[in-house]
């Protein structure tokens, strides 16, 4: 919990506990912030949140992708960046980034037995059925 000031918003408190994490490391690109977290940790409602999130975007300290979540970091420039291996990025967005991860995995896990557009014929055939 936090020791809450009188002369600042709640809101403004927690843009500046989250500010820190982010600038020391603590909060590493690509970390998800969520809502929940948020809530559970400062104690507040989720109006309270909702602001310290929108502050935290407007200050460039982190980006929200619809229906994935808050992200730290500022916004990348291309959807179909791959995450270094231990890294806490999102998914990419764009229906293109999201075939090549699906490409790329069956790929790897057929090796040479099949390529990955076979594999994904078939899938798509078995659904239909």
């Amino acid at each position: 919990m936090i020791n809450w000031r009188d002369d600042l918003p709640r809101w403004e408190q927690i843009v500046r506990v989250v500010k820190r994490r982010i600038d020391s490391g603590e909060y590493p690109p690509g970390r998800m912030i969520t809502e929940r977290a948020v809530i559970e940790e400062f104690g507040v409602a989720k109006i309270t949140t909702r602001k310290a999130i929108k502050g935290l975007r407007d200050e460039g300290k982190i980006y929200t992708r619809p229906n994935l979540g808050s992200f730290v970091g500022p916004e990348p420039d291309d959807d179909d960046r791959s995450p270094a291996v231990g890294e806490h990025a999102p998914p990419p967005v764009s229906m293109a980034g999201r075939f090549m991860i699906v490409r790329r995995t069956c790929a790897m896990i057929l090796g040479n037995h099949e390529t990955s557009r076979d594999l994904l014929r078939h899938m798509l055939l078995s659904d239909r059925r």
